[in-house]
């Protein structure tokens, strides 16, 4: 008898054992279904707040938009002013029109199509070696009707090499009734000067800058040629001013000599300068 109700006691103890680790399933079970809960609702709030840190974000942009929004706003006129303002100003060594143009047309679409549909950004041609043929034709399209100054240099050649120098010259003369000023940095300034007036006796450039060490002589103005459109001259050269007597039209004389200068002969002179 005692052994029976003995056995009794250890099945019932059992039995709430059992019951017990149900419970705390079940509780584990609930505790988590809640925290799940809790995380989605955190989750919610967290998308909720980035949304709206979002829209702030733009509205602050929208109503202080920052440097580099302001370029990509800036007008066309605006920012071909800037272009311009900055292939003005090259490094020392630098060639604007063939290193910065480029760099700038690659920062961005709109730059690229504001620097090739700006002619005013193609009108300055220089006749050297670095620019060749296809590169000269190209500024030469691309500045449409626009006046165009040129500068002829061949200082950069190693040997002098007259083909190369009239087959870029070809490119330019063929538009020479757009040339707006002309700077010859050469000691072939005689021979280029005769190319030019040769096929073209009428001067249409009104700015002449001659630049030259002078060891081959005082430049001489081609006596078939019509200068009366140069109202400006530089020279950097020696020179002998009784052969300017052609430049009838002069207003501006900046430069040197090693000549008896008359500067009587220039009425229209406003500004007479030489060292």
């Amino acid at each position: 008898m005692p052994m029976s109700t003995s056995l009794d006691l250890g099945q019932g103890s059992g039995e709430a054992s059992t019951l017990t680790e149900s419970d705390e399933r079940s509780l584990g079970r609930a505790e988590l279904d809640q925290l799940r809960e809790k995380e989605r609702d955190i989750l919610d709030q967290l998308r909720h707040i980035r949304n709206v840190t979002a829209t702030r974000r733009d509205q602050i942009r929208a109503s202080c938009p920052t440097s580099a929004d302001l370029i990509s706003h800036l007008p066309a006129e605006v920012l071909l002013l800037i272009i311009e303002l900055v292939l003005q100003s090259p490094l020392v060594g630098c060639d604007p029109h063939r290193h910065i143009k480029r760099e700038l047309a690659s920062l961005s679409r709109r730059w690229r199509n504001l620097i090739l549909d700006s002619p005013s950004l193609w009108n300055r041609i220089r006749i050297c070696e670095p620019w060749d043929v296809p590169f000269v034709k190209a500024h030469v399209a691309r500045s449409a009707e626009c006046p165009l100054d040129v500068e002829i240099c061949t200082e950069d050649w190693d040997d002098c090499r007259w083909g190369a120098i009239n087959d870029r010259l070809t490119v330019v003369i063929r538009c020479r009734h757009r040339w707006r000023s002309l700077v010859l940095k050469t000691t072939e300034k005689d021979l280029i000067m005769s190319c030019i007036t040769f096929a073209w006796w009428f001067i249409s450039f009104k700015r002449l800058t001659i630049m030259d060490d002078g060891l081959s002589g005082p430049f001489r103005f081609s006596p078939n040629a019509d200068w009366s459109s140069v109202d400006y001259l530089e020279l950097q050269t020696c020179v002998d001013l009784n052969c300017l007597s052609k430049l009838s039209g002069l207003e501006t004389l900046l430069g040197i000599y090693t000549f008896s200068p008359r500067p009587s002969t220039f009425h229209s002179l406003t500004l007479f300068r030489l060292t």
